[in-house]
């Protein structure tokens, strides 16, 4: 999705580009976070991806992870939906639309069934599996909860404030394509001139 934002090259998507860049950003620091909080929690079972018998604190990071995967297939409410619309509405113009909402449509599909399938192996069929898990020090680890949550609150903030921080970055986008500001920083206030611009 951020290559398709670079790739258009036009204000409206780097724009777009950048404010999925903050969303994913946060969205993939929440879900190694809590990807490492679920393996610490499952004990000899690990990471790996086959069912295990229920693991202590298993509804809690149930919802963690399921507000995570929300996030990381830019579903809504929160502010993947926001970016990934920002970059289709950014490739209207672009001959290669059909394509580009073709690719970020179907990967998106393809997110939401991959976290499904993974959250219902971790979580909901491990209710059924019979056996218990041995886990070194059951000590709830505090620092890795308030920093996971942090980083889900970061893409709640950014969905709550996607509307100043579009404008700043709409800012950005624009004094990136504007070449004159660089021209005379670096050749001289007559440089434009001499250039023809």
């Amino acid at each position: 999705t951020l290559l398709i934002a670079v790739g258009l090259f036009t204000p409206e998507a780097i724009s777009a580009g950048l404010y999925y860049l903050l969303h994913s950003t946060f969205s993939a620091a929440a879900l190694f976070l809590i990807a490492d909080l679920v393996v610490s929690r499952r004990g000899q079972f690990g990471d790996s991806l086959h069912t295990a018998p229920r693991f202590h604190q298993a509804g809690f990071l149930a919802v963690l992870f399921f507000v995570g995967a929300i996030g990381m297939a830019g579903m809504p409410p929160l502010s993947g939906f926001i970016g990934k619309l920002q970059i289709l509405d950014a490739a209207r113009d672009s001959d290669a639309m059909v394509w580009i909402w073709a690719i970020i449509l179907v990967t998106s599909l393809m997110c939401i069934v991959g976290f499904g399938r993974a959250g219902s192996v971790l979580f909901w069929k491990s209710a059924s599996v019979d056996g218990e898990i041995t886990v070194e020090g059951a000590k709830w680890p505090v620092l890795p909860i308030i920093a996971s949550c942090g980083m889900l609150g970061a893409l709640v903030a950014l969905t709550i404030f996607a509307g100043p921080v579009t404008d700043y970055l709409q800012g950005v986008s624009v004094q990136l394509f504007d070449t004159s500001q660089y021209i005379e920083a670096v050749l001289g206030e007559n440089a434009l001139s001499l250039i023809g611009q």
